[in-house]
């Protein structure tokens, strides 16, 4: 049974290449459309905080993220492939 369609044969992109929806994401049906499904990564990245000498902090993720700074705070993107 086909459960998504993105389009490719690629695993870890949230829909695998047997069309079934991998662990950590959810995919919108869009095959109705003429498009592919959507996948998105539902899952968020853990973080560590560790004090490193001269006291500053360090903050180890489990995965990639990128950071934007948006007003008056730091907001954390998943990393999506960009460089």
């Amino acid at each position: 049974m086909v459960e998504c369609d993105d389009g490719n044969n690629l695993d870890g992109d949230g829909c695998s290449a047997d069309c079934k929806v991998e662990s950590g994401y959810s995919c919108t049906r869009r095959t109705a459309q003429g498009l592919p499904d959507l996948c998105v990564d539902v899952v968020s990245p853990t973080a560590e905080l560790h004090v490193a000498k001269g006291n500053l902090l360090q903050v180890q993720f489990s995965e990639s993220v990128v950071y934007a700074f948006k007003g008056n705070f730091w907001e954390r993107e998943k990393d999506r492939g960009k460089s």
